[in-house]
């Protein structure tokens, strides 16, 4: 039963976030943010205050981005500022390197008007940029930012490395791609690179091991220029470049192929484009990675390659284009694994932790348990958290936060 339906006033929750920037580039950060808004906008069982922290920096060089940078977390900070008194709950979505370099300054601010925050960290390097940012920071970082009510990681393993000693719950990204409207193929003919056109996502690699793919196989690759220059993939007989796609491009696109490669070597988080992939039924090919192997399963909705390898790139698209059984099991299990990646579901979880701060403050001594089918609910009793957490698969039950669990096990 909604609030509205009992004639109590809705929960109201401060979202802040990069919103899309008309005409300048789209990440992959902006699009999960707008998804999760639109479910909020969906679901209205809250009032939804949204204050947005992006800004144009196409075309801006390294003085002119922190120019913007610094007005952007001014008029951020104002906002919430001014807004906090009137809302049960902060949620703020950010990257890690912003979160450490400027959560100090919204938590105390969150602090001082005496609102709960909860922190939505992009990505699953958030413990490699800590370790990479001045020790000052770092020392901010542990007794302001890592002190929020709630911190929500896009990793399971960044959940339970920083649930140790902080409360941390795990949330992974979504997507919410439409039914598919052309037929599936038979056979895997047609390969997707959409991501920036950066060295770092393995396109050296991809470019080098094109050559070698089975004859009948092509490569289209799409995306922003991001140090990599797309002429050289022009120069290639299987391969063409097909400039930036819009976010409303995105299922079209991949309907026209039959599998994703993204052979990255960064620490990525949970990447928005492999859950579209999986949406949409396209099997994908990855690099091993911390986060990668929490979500693609070999054998299931997806084919793994080593890092850097040329050789093992071939390998791998060799293996999927040859196998038409292989490469439909595939698909089915991409399709599978999609649904668990709803927008509707985070928001289920954003909704809860609202509508909790509206209740009053628990207990210091109730554990809150946030999982990623968009629940929350009081936490199990150590020994049932043990066991579930030796035998249940992970991938589809309700995960615990961290900090509870590694507390309630000690």
């Amino acid at each position: 039963m909604s609030p509205s339906s009992t004639g109590s006033p809705k929960p109201r929750l401060l979202l802040v976030g990069p919103r899309i920037v008309e005409n300048d580039v789209i990440g992959g950060t902006q699009v999960l943010f707008e998804r999760v808004l639109e479910a909020l906008r969906r679901r209205a069982h809250i009032e939804l205050t949204v204050v947005s922290t992006a800004r144009p920096l196409a075309g801006r060089g390294r003085v002119g981005k922190a120019i913007l940078d610094a007005a952007a977390l001014s008029t951020t900070l104002a906002r919430v500022w001014s807004h906090a008194p009137s809302v049960d709950l902060v949620v703020w979505c950010v990257s890690s390197r912003a979160a450490l370099l400027s959560g100090g300054l919204v938590w105390l601010a969150c602090t001082l008007r005496g609102r709960s925050l909860c922190v939505r960290l992009f990505g699953g390097n958030f413990d490699e940029e800590m370790g990479r940012v001045p020790w000052m920071c770092q020392f901010i970082a542990t007794r302001t930012l890592l002190q929020a009510h709630l911190l929500l990681f896009e990793t399971r393993r960044l959940a339970e490395k920083f649930g140790e000693g902080f409360r941390a719950a795990w949330i992974p990204n979504t997507r919410d791609m439409p039914p598919r409207r052309r037929a599936y193929r038979s056979s895997c003919r047609r390969l997707l690179y959409l991501s920036l056109l950066q060295p770092e996502k393995g396109l050296p690699e991809l470019v080098a091991a094109a050559p070698r793919f089975p004859a009948e196989v092509r490569l289209s690759v799409f995306g922003p220029k991001y140090g990599y220059d797309p002429a050289v993939i022009g120069l290639l007989p299987n391969a063409e470049y097909g400039g930036i796609v819009p976010p409303e491009r995105v299922p079209e696109v991949m309907e026209a192929h039959d599998a994703l490669v993204l052979p990255t070597r960064l620490s990525e988080g949970y990447p928005g484009v492999v859950v579209e992939a999986f949406q949409m039924g396209l099997p994908v090919i990855v690099t091993r990675q911390p986060a990668l192997n929490e979500l693609v399963t070999e054998g299931h909705d997806g084919v793994f390659v080593n890092p850097g390898s040329v050789d093992s790139l071939v390998n791998a698209v060799d293996r999927l284009c040859s196998d038409d059984t292989l490469f439909q099991h595939l698909r089915e299990g991409a399709l599978r694994s999609g649904e668990r990646y709803r927008s509707d579901r985070a928001a289920r979880v954003l909704e809860d932790l609202c509508r909790r701060a509206a209740s009053g403050p628990a207990e210091p001594t109730e554990n809150r348990a946030v999982d990623a089918e968009g629940t929350a609910r009081v936490a199990q009793a150590p020994e049932t958290i043990k066991r579930q957490h030796s035998t249940g698969d992970r991938r589809r039950a309700g995960e615990v936060p961290a900090g509870d669990r590694h507390r309630a096990q000690r």
